[in-house]
């Protein structure tokens, strides 16, 4: 797999929009965590997400770090929790 930085074609790039593709067409609920600060859930990449994938939760944590597991453990696990126990 290779990995450039900038805009243009790479795996990386390849593997993100197969990504995305698929949480466009899946009917499995999502529950979407993003935070200020995001690596990869950029404001942009919420807005994305919140304009093209159907049947989500998103969830917004505050400040966080690269991993948000590391910034906000407790906080993901009890709104998991009480995310999946309304599915």
């Amino acid at each position: 797999m290779s990995f450039t930085k900038g805009k243009g074609e790479s795996d990386f790039a390849a593997m993100l929009d197969t990504i995305s593709n698929g949480m466009k067409a899946t009917e499995i609920p999502i529950l979407y965590f993003y935070a200020k600060k995001g690596l990869v859930n950029q404001r942009e990449a919420v807005e994305y997400a919140k304009g093209n994938f159907k049947n989500a939760t998103y969830l917004y944590l505050g400040k966080g770090k690269h991993f948000l597991t590391e910034s906000h453990p407790k906080q993901m696990s009890q709104k998991f929790n009480e995310w999946f126990e309304t599915l």
